[in-house]
């Protein structure tokens, strides 16, 4: 288990290092800096996105992304790093939607004060905007970051679905959520089957974990 638990954190995070400061740029740009025709534009495109089905997705990266790969670093193209782009595809939506809600949440008083302070634009978003919708940005990247550990079928069809250990972004990995993909339907009765059944539970316990740190979150949040 631990090949494939190790294989689905490393792969949720290293998506989320680039998906999150991603997500959250485009929807500072969306909010803050495009005009109204760009930023509608811009809005409809990410919820197209956002309702592509993941084997849609998947099949793109299978059909795309891995030759990419394959003819750009000489290996099979399979692994990691196909996983993680594919995972921040799915991941952007959220992030960037619930990101421009946040931005719009945020009272207008608090930017027309600085502005009158004789604060740019930047300088606006950077010191004033985003730190008063800085939990709304984190629910975002958490959410985000659930939507990519559940992730299979997209997952399942490019990363190889190997049950070696590695942190090589090149090399072919597992992650839970692949592996019970894989071998779930054809496994027998038995402690093999038990053991799938055992990383549906702590694929259950990641995702509670998640939703305890939304919890906290939005706590904090309606106590300021």
């Amino acid at each position: 288990m631990m090949t494939f638990l190790v294989g689905t954190l490393y792969t949720t995070v290293c998506a989320m290092i680039i998906g999150a400061p991603l997500g959250i740029g485009t929807a500072i740009f969306i909010d803050q800096v495009a005009p109204k025709r760009v930023s509608d534009l811009m809005r409809r495109g990410i919820e197209l996105l956002a309702g592509i089905p993941s084997v849609v997705v998947g099949w793109f990266g299978l059909t795309l992304l891995v030759p990419f790969i394959a003819r750009a670093t000489g290996t099979a193209g399979y692994g990691v790093l196909a996983a993680i782009l594919v995972l921040v595809v799915m991941a952007l939506p959220t992030i960037t939607t619930l990101s421009v809600e946040t931005l719009r949440a945020v009272p207008g008083e608090l930017k027309e004060a600085s502005v009158a302070m004789g604060a740019t634009r930047w300088q606006s978003i950077r010191k004033i905007i985003l730190p008063a919708g800085r939990d709304g940005l984190m629910i975002a990247v958490i959410l985000g970051m659930g939507r990519a550990i559940g992730e299979a079928m997209a997952v399942q069809m490019v990363i190889g679905n190997s049950r070696q250990l590695t942190f090589s972004l090149l090399q072919p990995t597992g992650t839970i959520t692949s592996n019970l993909v894989t071998n779930i339907a054809e496994a027998p009765p038995g402690v093999f089957r038990s053991a799938l059944f055992a990383q549906g539970l702590v694929l259950l316990i990641i995702a509670m974990i998640l939703i305890v740190m939304i919890r906290v979150v939005s706590r904090k949040r309606e106590g300021r």
